[in-house]
């Protein structure tokens, strides 16, 4: 089942293609990791919400609105779940 969740398979095909392509229109990440957009819009509310993308709507050349969403965090943070913060060695 498909559910959204900010660490899932999806979620982490989102993170991985901003971190490699930077910020990116809704249509093209669906499109890049083959998904439809109606499937996308949860896993990227789920990302936001999460605090691991923001997203910002620009108008685009033929006057719609064109959502763009960029990492909010570094990718390595993302990806990893966090950082060293509040680890201890040893």
């Amino acid at each position: 089942e498909d559910v959204p969740d900010a660490s899932g398979v999806v979620g982490e095909e989102i993170v991985q293609l901003l971190s490699v392509h930077g910020a990116l229109p809704l249509g093209r990440i669906a499109r890049e990791i083959r998904i439809s957009m109606k499937r996308l819009e949860p896993h990227v509310a789920e990302l936001e919400r999460a605090g691991t993308v923001s997203t910002e709507t620009h108008a685009a050349r033929d006057g719609k609105k064109l959502r763009v969403v960029a990492l909010a965090v570094p990718a390595s943070v993302a990806i990893s779940g966090g950082g060293s913060a509040g680890r201890r060695a040893g």
